[in-house]
C-alpha cells in the first residue's frame, strides 16, 4: 500500500496541524467567553443589605 499516492507526508503533517491549531484557537475562545459572561453576570458583592437596623 503506497501511503504517498494520496499525498505527500509533510502536506498531511501541516493540514493536522492546522487542524489541532484550530481546535486549541476555538477551545480557548469559548473559555474566554464563559469566564467573560460569569464575571459580567455575577451579582456584585458591593450592594449593602439593609437590616433593619438604625
Amino acid at each position: 500500500m503506497n501511503l504517498e499516492a494520496v499525498a505527500p507526508f509533510s502536506n498531511t503533517l501541516s493540514i493536522l496541524g492546522l487542524g489541532m491549531l484550530g481546535i486549541f484557537i476555538v477551545t480557548a475562545a469559548i473559555i474566554i467567553v464563559i469566564t467573560l459572561l460569569n464575571l459580567l453576570t455575577a451579582p456584585s458583592k458591593k450592594q449593602k443589605h439593609n437590616d433593619g437596623k438604625a
